[in-house]
């Protein structure tokens, strides 16, 4: 089970930075997309993200959908060098090959999400798409074996009991 959540967890992670390198390539190719926003909204419902956060040279937002927090504070003008989340984007300003996939944790804002972030191609900045990493949570909790174990049958009668042993219990 612990190879399968592996596997699960790089195949969503490969297609987090999939994600975030189409819309880095998308601004390259199209830099006005940032002051559109029904386009870049259309292209956050393809990419199925649930945000997307573009930076300017200094990590200072320049374009987000939402627009703003679940609290109604915008994102645009947050700098990701303000918490300790977003700010581990910061190295992606000067290096051009930077990719960053976070593990699921609270944004910036306080919001539970799963972050992924590359650099922009065409000028020093960031990329990063974000989503609720509720199908992550999903694939956890079909590969844990204590979920697996209820399951599982052996021949007509039997079943798999998992017993977790905890330091300085005894056993009998």
């Amino acid at each position: 089970t612990q190879e399968n959540l592996k596997t699960v967890t790089e195949m969503t992670e490969a297609s987090a930075l999939a994600k975030a390198r189409a819309l880095a390539a998308l601004i390259a190719a199209d830099p006005a997309i940032l002051d559109a926003p029904d386009r870049l909204e259309a292209v956050r419902r393809d990419l199925d993200v649930d945000q997307i956060h573009i930076s300017d040279s200094r990590g200072i937002l320049v374009a987000s959908r939402p627009t703003n927090d679940s609290a109604g504070k915008p994102y645009r003008g947050f700098d990701m060098a303000s918490a300790e989340q977003p700010a581990e984007f910061m190295p992606a300003l000067k290096d051009p090959n930077f990719a960053l996939v976070q593990p699921p944790s609270i944004s910036g804002v306080g919001e539970y999400f799963q972050y992924a972030g590359v650099a922009r191609r065409d000028i020093p900045g960031i990329v990063q798409i974000g989503y609720r990493p509720t199908r992550l949570a999903e694939a956890q909790a079909l590969a844990d074996v204590d979920n697996i174990a209820e399951a599982f049958r052996i021949g007509t009668h039997g079943r798999l009991q998992i017993i977790h042993h905890r330091a300085g219990e005894s056993r009998t």
